[in-house]
């Protein structure tokens, strides 16, 4: 099933993408059409088109949870383990997921 919704998603390229959300960039709108930009380019493994997002969405909200989380994984499955932690540094301590994360990265 996911090699099916992969394959389908390829076939889209960034100029259909980009029109598709034309209409709703608004400021109110800007963090959820970011947020699901950055989904999708990294469920399909286009990891720097995913990374050029996050970082809009840091520019936008530097604190966002979301943004550094995905910021961290997708440097973590580009094997940028530095970058990784760094990211996921900046992420609430206490956070479990983020702890497991940070300890996955320290044995690479």
């Amino acid at each position: 099933m996911k090699k099916k919704w992969t394959g389908a998603l390829n076939l889209c390229n960034d100029e259909l993408l980009n029109d598709l959300i034309k209409p709703l960039k608004t400021e109110k709108n800007i963090s959820h059409i970011l947020k699901y930009q950055v989904k999708f380019y990294f469920v399909i493994g286009k990891y720097e088109q995913a990374l050029k997002e996050l970082t809009k969405l840091l520019d936008y909200d530097p604190n966002n949870a979301f943004a550094l989380k995905y910021q961290g994984e997708t440097y973590f499955m580009m094997k940028k383990y530095e970058e990784s932690s760094a990211s996921l540094s900046k992420i609430n301590s206490s956070n479990k997921w983020v702890i497991k994360a940070l300890d996955e990265i320290a044995r690479k």
